[in-house]
């Protein structure tokens, strides 16, 4: 991402209008909209993590209880949607509560340390 881009996500966190951010960099309001649309993880992501809010409060049982159990379910292959957002959450879990590195929840899970640090940092750290 570039220098400008960056500036521009800054402005609108700000709450800046769309109009404003434009007329400051001699852009369209739509090309404003777009950078801030390419920058961030898909929507849909975003608003499935608030819904499984109560899922949050489930794993966490679940963690106390079996915690393997979970790991083996949520480490088998699947993109649905579902399956994908309670891995997310289970990754925050592993790492905030449980203090484990992304090379072990990579290993827990079947995915590289990579792509674990990615969906960690993309969804909790760039909020």
């Amino acid at each position: 991402m570039n220098k400008r881009n960056k500036e521009i996500i800054k402005l609108r966190k700000k709450n800046n209008t769309l109009h404003v951010i434009a007329l400051k960099y001699g852009i369209s309001s739509e090309r404003v909209r777009q950078i801030l649309n390419t920058d961030k993880f898909p929507k849909y992501k975003i608003r499935e993590l608030k819904k499984y809010e109560e899922y949050l409060k489930k794993i966490k049982i679940l963690m106390r209880k079996n915690l393997m159990q979970e790991i083996i379910r949520l480490s088998k292959p699947d993109r649905r949607n579902k399956t994908v957002i309670e891995r997310i959450v289970l990754i925050k879990i592993l790492k905030d509560e449980y203090r484990f590195s992304f090379s072990k929840i990579g290993f827990l899970l079947n995915k590289d340390r990579t792509t674990i640090s990615h969906n960690y940092k993309k969804q909790y750290e760039s909020r």
